[in-house]
């Protein structure tokens, strides 16, 4: 008896050390299922999730974006022919000797004095703006960095990553106020010309020049650099018309993803997303471990659990109880007769034969058949003679539309100005593109600007050209 009460001594700690580790690991897969949970939560709570979509949404409206953000070498090709630098600095350090000369001269062909100070006023203006034109130009762009954020974004529309957008939220404003700053140049510039070429009183001034009757003005006089700077000038307010409709196309959609973005960030700040996210995306990408561990956790719990139970009840009870109880479970077994009837099974024992078993009911298979259609993309132009062209399109090219004869379909100017359109295809399908038109170009009889996605049968008109985008 000493020797078993002595046994009995040692095994009795073992129960409430099986309950302390049960319950240990009991709370730490709680934990880790709370984490799962909370890790979910976070990611469903997701704010630049939203701003996600919506600068996906605006980047298939512009598949060229990333083209247009090299502003700076587009306005340098565009303008390379009317920046003429030497003009503008000889303008600029002209002396009022050469405004006078030019008074004298011109007052002999009857011309005001105060319009040839206008002139000379003018230029110089334009001459200090183009000045600082050429300084902006000589910056580097500050839109480098955006464009690789937008390739990503569009080779991974489903990822919402919260420092690429945050990124692109911080560097846009900078690229818009650059875009704003030389929109307003090429403005300014534009408007001092135009002052000079649509006035009927200053437009004479370099034609006078111009002439026989400028044989007075000396040809070592300071004052031919106004009529130099006025012929290499004049053609910039035309050149620069496209160029800045672009600039602005590009300052709207960065503004809309600006928008879009600083929502979320506000969002974000609200519910602290920043804080929680590192380790919520530590934790998804860990997600399949992690339920796992959290499963093994909680099962070693409930084993460990039953095994203390059992361990206290056979410490609480005496060996001869114990005995007692094994006993009386056998005999109750032994007197017990189970019929052969309550038996698994027994439904099927008929005359000492066990019945086949009933056919396997054959399984449906639901079959869909799929048809598809190939499509031929073309454009049906409709002329206001009645007469009709079929021009089939293709995804490696850009289809033109405008007053320029090189293109596929010409439009002839009557008096509407510089036409450029665009119908081109993108991974999406095609699109229509409005480039610079004075007129409103219309797609299912809504005006368009910018870049819209074309479908079947839709119906657009420029002037009195109508043209229907057909798939079929």
């Amino acid at each position: 008896m000493n020797a078993t009460e002595s046994a009995e001594t040692t095994l009795a700690p073992h129960p409430a050390a099986a309950t302390r580790a049960a319950l240990v690991c009991g709370i730490l897969g709680i934990i880790l299922v709370a984490v799962i949970i909370a890790a979910q939560l976070v990611r469903a709570f997701n704010p630049y999730q939203d701003a996600t979509d919506q600068v996906n949404f605006l980047l298939q409206t512009q598949p060229d974006l990333e083209v247009r953000l090299d502003y700076i070498e587009m306005a340098r090709t565009r303008l390379q022919a009317y920046l003429d630098m030497e003009a503008a600095y000889a303008v600029a350090n002209t002396g009022l000797t050469a405004e006078e000369q030019l008074v004298e001269v011109l007052a002999a062909q009857g011309i005001r004095s105060t319009d040839v100070r206008t002139f000379t006023s003018l230029l110089e203006n334009a001459a200090a703006e183009l000045t600082a034109l050429q300084a902006e130009l000589q910056q580097p762009e500050l839109a480098a960095p955006l464009k690789p954020l937008f390739y990503q974004i569009r080779q991974q529309p489903q990822i919402s990553d919260s420092e690429r957008l945050n990124q692109i939220q911080e560097l846009s404003p900078k690229v818009v106020e650059d875009l704003n700053d030389l929109r307003r140049r090429l403005q300014s510039i534009s408007t001092y010309l135009r002052q000079i070429t649509e006035s009927p009183h200053l437009e004479q001034i370099p034609a006078m020049l111009s002439a026989d009757a400028a044989t007075a003005l000396p040809g070592d006089s300071d004052a031919w650099v106004y009529l130099n700077a006025y012929t290499a000038w004049k053609g910039l307010p035309k050149a620069s018309e496209s160029l800045e409709i672009q600039f602005a196309g590009t300052v709207s959609i960065l503004e809309d993803v600006f928008t879009a973005v600083n929502t979320a960030r506000l969002q974000d700040r609200r519910w602290g997303y920043s804080t929680w996210e590192p380790a919520a995306a530590w934790i998804n990408t860990r997600l399949g471990i992690t339920i796992a561990a959290a499963v093994v956790l909680l099962l070693i719990a409930v084993l460990l659990l039953l095994r203390s139970r059992i361990d206290w009840i056979r410490v609480n009870q005496g060996p001869d109880q114990r005995i007692r109880a094994f006993m009386a479970n056998l005999a109750l077994s032994l007197r017990q007769a189970r019929p052969t009837a309550s038996l698994p099974g027994a439904d099927f024992i008929q005359g000492g034969e066990t019945a086949p078993p009933s056919p396997a009911q054959p399984t449906r298979r639901r079959t869909l058949n799929k048809e598809g259609d190939g499509i031929n993309p073309r454009l049906l132009v409709l002329w206001p003679n009645g007469e009709r062209e079929n021009y089939p399109l293709s995804t490696d090219m850009a289809f033109r539309i405008g007053t320029d004869p090189r293109n596929p379909v010409y439009i002839d100017k009557r008096d509407a100005g510089y036409i450029e359109i665009w119908i081109r295809g993108a991974r999406t399908g095609f699109f229509l593109e409005v480039m610079f038109c004075e007129s409103p170009v219309l797609l299912n009889r809504l005006p368009v600007s910018g870049a819209r996605a074309l479908h079947d049968g839709d119906l657009i008109q420029v002037l009195d050209v109508s043209l229907i985008y057909s798939e079929t």
